[in-house]
């Protein structure tokens, strides 16, 4: 599945910051692990470019999800509940991966959060 994408995701991620990938129902989360394959084939780093997101209700499988993207360096993080019903997830049910501690990400996240109070306040005035 991951060798059907588009070839113009591959070109947005050179041209972006980052991309997100989000699995919604990612069982062990074999579909992100292997657009991450896919994207290092392709020569990109995929620690620095690509920030995952996955979610799944059963905890077993969330949670293999969450020691594979460990285990291979994905930045993201591994939610543990029901898609369909969209509620807040607990803070407790967030699995963070080790890399979405990097500095790489700390600074993306803080970025991203300027960009939102500067939006506001243009919006405002």
């Amino acid at each position: 599945m991951s060798e059907l994408s588009d070839e113009d995701m591959f070109s947005k991620i050179m041209k972006e910051e980052y991309v997100m990938v989000n699995d919604c129902c990612c069982g062990a989360g074999c579909l992100l692990l292997a657009f991450a394959n896919t994207v290092r084939d392709k020569g990109i780093n995929y620690q620095e470019k690509v920030f995952f997101i996955a979610q799944d209700i059963d905890a077993t499988a969330a949670m293999s999800c969450y020691i594979q993207m460990s285990l291979l360096g994905c930045p993201g993080y591994v939610i543990v509940g029901n898609t369909l019903s969209n509620q807040a997830p607990r803070p407790e049910n967030i699995w963070y991966t080790p890399f979405y501690f990097h500095n790489i990400w700390v600074d993306h996240r803080k970025i991203e959060h300027w960009k939102k109070v500067f939006k506001i306040l243009l919006n405002a005035a």
